[in-house]
């Protein structure tokens, strides 16, 4: 086992341009879904906010999708606002190709290691 791990301290930052004040950069915050149903078609949305000026902006997810074409558990996924749905939806690369965005992970990640002993060290390196 390595002696020290990398730790997700947040979900990455959008290099998405703001439409109102035209800042680069918007967050999913605490990650929130919108679905909106049209009779049995669903369309979802990961809400993002612009670090600038708080504006919300919508990122297209499913778009007039049957309800029937989604899995159960995602749809459940969606309305909860899992967070974990949340991360692996932001980090799929159709998402960043259709919603003309790249993530920025600067920040978004802490190595933690273990307190330094001397003794450790030496043990691992004979």
């Amino acid at each position: 086992m390595l002696p020290w791990f990398v730790r997700r301290t947040r979900l990455p930052l959008l290099s998405l341009r703001c439409v109102d004040c035209r800042s680069e950069s918007a967050t999913t915050g605490d990650g929130r879904f919108r679905v909106n149903a049209n009779g049995k078609l669903l369309d979802v949305w990961l809400l993002v906010r612009c670090v600038s000026c708080d504006r919300t902006s919508k990122l297209t997810v499913h778009e007039r999708a049957p309800v029937s074409s989604l899995d159960p558990v995602t749809l459940h996924g969606y309305h909860v606002n899992d967070p974990v749905l949340v991360a692996a939806t932001l980090v799929d690369p159709a998402l960043a190709r259709r919603g003309r965005f790249t993530l920025d992970w600067t920040g978004a990640w802490r190595l933690d290691t273990p307190p330094a002993t001397t003794g450790a060290w030496a043990t691992l390196a004979e």
